[in-house]
């Protein structure tokens, strides 16, 4: 099953297992895309003879030599017409040659993942144990960053590939049905190919464990005897118990992390003292000292974003914690490693507008850290780093909120900026009030939202936005700019940034407008989706959304997906799980939100959880295919409703007839099928097989890679014509 088109036909199987890892109990027997056979598969994997290998690398000449290690040299060769590969040969005399040999051979011959390195094939001739694998064209991440002979990377690059770096290896932890454990990360196995992605390699240390032993703590693996792995890279928790676990391969993670920030190794001599000195323990003495701008390699100084800069040392920090429980999950790592390249992006534009012939530069960084175990992400609002509860990374909690946070506008300002509410400036409706442009200040374009005081719960849903909006901060949130509560005239009014493109759902089936393209409409549902897994994880208390549609999801002029309205919103501790699905948290016997928007848990049981939130995205991620609303009374009864709708289509094997009239031909039948997948499981009438929007967020970006990935395979074909594809037809999985 080493096939890569394996993998995509198995795409439904693979999304709900991933989604199903915290509900392990039904996922048992399940997912089986994936074996490790005893043996090497010869049958899916090339073998070399030896002497093909010898005059591949010219009998191992040293000036083919790339690398040495305790276990092996690797070289470079060149196979069949000209096809250039590393070539690893394994010292014989290594213990552990054959186990090494068995396992890197068995994972590569098997994974596949764009940040994993692909296997060309392997020799197996007596002593000569020899892995052949694709050669990276720009080394390996650690050349770059003190190796002789490189230009140092710029910033953004280097997010760039440790985001990478952290999605292959969130693929190893999660997206196979057995766990495998890295036990090697470091910079040296992170390749770089010719367009800078990364891709880890050297699997030869990792450790497999059924995905059916998972459980919250993370099962533990013992070790052999005898400390495996590389010195500055490995969990101090290792040296003490010979125990390793993902969170292992975590605290490897961190320590990049630190290396890509400060180009220095995990262990390097201090030249005046000339002692061996720990990288990590060279951070804690300058985050210690208050002089943590010190770490940064002197390329990089001025050109790292303030909160940008925050966020990265926060996550680092947080994976280097002493114990593996405080450690976050790679995939939060990932996310929160977007998150830094998008606040650094946004400066960076921020800065350009300013000028925009100049350079981006930005000041000394200096702010109190404290470092412990709870080190963690800022909420915007803070000059002190908060990290963690016991499980996941959060903010503070959310106080009430108070008049000391937001800015304060009059009535007066309020109807000089939206010239008396005048019916011109109306952009929008809803049951609990109207949106009118308006302009304060200088010319700074705002959305006023003015709330019906009349409407059943205005004020709570005021006090509930305000709160929400002035303490929280992500890109992929509306901004809070001021407020106006004037009692005695009765009005209670929101002031937010405006976006410049409207609405999701006005893109979709607005008649003014043009068409979005396939791939774009992806990225907004990705941003809307990192915005509603913010909330869900990474606020505490987390906050259930409660409303969310195409309607709420706002587009700035750069077409980036903003989550708004929050008025219908909970802010909830967490839920607790039972061993199938998580209890419903009651918040209120009323039945809100938008018709056709709500999951049909929430509208039987009145109650309202993280799941509402999902089920309702799911419906959004229709909308974006089908350019239909949710719910619609002018079409015959049978259509009205869009998920019962695709549903019927899915069962009569019409399943091409939902598309969108104007993206038939556009969509890639891979990434069509990943779409349908993930918003099939979002809709699906049993609660307790929802996804997280990690998840979601996850499998949407594979969508958008396997379209992007699709779309270069045809040009390469037709430069010059149009990507078109075929009708899309499939066997589906039913509810």
């Amino acid at each position: 099953m080493g096939n890569p088109s394996q993998f995509l036909s198995g795409c439904f199987e693979v999304f709900t297992k991933a989604a199903g890892n915290r509900k392990s109990e039904k996922s048992k027997g399940k997912h089986d895309w994936i074996q490790y056979p005893v043996a090497i598969p010869e049958e899916i994997c090339r073998q070399f003879s030896l002497p093909k290998i010898r005059a591949a690398t010219n009998n191992f000449h040293p000036n083919l030599l790339l690398s040495e290690s305790e276990f092996g040299s690797v070289y470079k060769g060149i196979v069949d017409d000209g096809t250039l590969v590393a070539v690893k040969r394994l010292r014989s005399d290594a213990v552990f040659t054959i186990k090494l040999f068995r396992t890197e051979v068995q994972l590569l011959c098997q994974l596949c993942h764009q940040h994993l390195v692909s296997l060309i094939g392997y020799c197996n001739d007596k002593d000569e144990k020899i892995v052949v694998y694709e050669l990276k064209k720009n080394g390996s991440l650690r050349d770059h960053l003190y190796g002789c002979g490189y230009d140092p990377l710029p910033w953004k690059q280097r997010l760039e590939i440790c985001i990478g770096a952290a999605r292959g290896l969130h693929y190893l932890h999660t997206g196979a049905k057995r766990v495998v454990i890295h036990h090697d990360v470091k910079s040296s196995s992170i390749l770089l190919d010719d367009k800078w992605v990364s891709k880890f390699s050297a699997l030869g240390l990792s450790k497999i464990r059924s995905q059916s032993s998972y459980n919250k703590a993370k099962a533990l693996e013992k070790s052999e005897p005898g400390l495996k792995g590389t010195l500055g890279y490995m969990d101090p928790e290792y040296f003490r118990d010979s125990e390793i676990s993902e969170k292992s391969d975590v605290y490897s993670f961190g320590v990049v992390l630190f290396e890509v920030l400060c180009a220095r190794p995990p262990a390097f001599n201090l030249i005046h003292n000339r002692c061996l000195v720990c990288l990590i323990d060279w951070v804690h003495h300058y985050i210690g000292e208050g002089t943590i701008h010190n770490i940064i390699d002197p390329y990089l100084k001025g050109k790292i974003a303030p909160e940008c800069f925050k966020l990265f040392v926060d996550i680092a920090l947080c994976c280097i914690s002493e114990k593996r429980d405080k450690r976050p999950e790679i995939g939060e790592v990932e996310l929160m490693l977007e998150l830094a390249l998008e606040m650094q992006e946004k400066a960076d534009s921020e800065m350009k507008d300013l000028d925009p012939h100049g350079e981006c530069m930005y000041g000394e960084i200096s702010f109190p850290i404290s470092v412990s175990d709870h080190i963690g992400v800022d909420d915007g609002n803070s000059s002190e780093f908060t990290w963690r509860d016991e499980k996941h990374p959060r903010i503070h909690h959310l106080t009430a909120f108070s008049q000391e946070i937001h800015r304060q506008l009059s009535l007066t300002q309020i109807k000089v900026a939206t010239n008396n509410f005048h019916p011109n400036m109306l952009i929008g409706r809803g049951s609990s009030g109207n949106v009118y442009k308006g302009f304060i200040d200088d010319g700074n374009l705002v959305a006023v939202k003015r709330l019906n005081p009349d409407a059943a719960q205005a004020f709570n849903k005021f006090q509930t936005e305000l709160q929400l909006l002035c303490q929280l901060r992500h890109p992929h949130l509306v901004s809070l700019f001021g407020i106006c509560n004037d009692k005695d005239k009765d009005e209670m009014i929101l002031v937010s940034e405006l976006v410049k493109n409207g609405t999701l759902s006005d893109h979709l089936y607005g008649s003014e407008y043009d068409p979005l393209p396939w791939k774009q409409r992806l990225k907004i549902c990705i941003d809307a989706a990192r915005g509603l897994h913010y909330l869900h994880t990474s606020v505490k208390p987390a906050i259930i959304h409660g409303d969310v549609k195409s309607s709420n999801i706002l587009l700035d002029y750069k077409w980036a997906g903003k989550l708004s309205d929050f008025g219908l919103s909970k802010m909830c501790s967490q839920l607790s799980y039972s061993s199938t699905s998580k209890a419903l948290e009651k918040v209120n016997s009323v039945v809100k939100g938008s018709n056709g928007c709500l999951d049909p848990e929430y509208l039987k049981d009145s109650g309202l959880s993280k799941e509402c939130d999902v089920h309702s995205f799911g419906l959004v991620l229709f909308e974006v295919l089908c350019a239909r609303k949710v719910f619609d009374p002018t079409l015959d009864e049978d259509e009205r409703h869009l998920a019962d709708w695709v549903r019927r289509c899915i069962d009569r094997g019409t399943i091409y007839n939902i598309i969108d009239p104007y993206l038939k031909g556009k969509i890639a039948p891979t990434c069509f099928k990943i779409f349908m997948d993930l918003a099939h499981c979002c809709t699906s009438l049993e609660g307790n097989t929802w996804p997280e929007m990690d998840e979601v967020t996850l499998m949407l970006k594979l969508a958008l890679e396997m379209q992007e990935k699709a779309d270069s395979q045809m040009k390469n074909l037709d430069p010059h014509g149009d990507c078109m594809y075929g009708e899309i037809s499939f066997s589906y999985p039913r509810s």
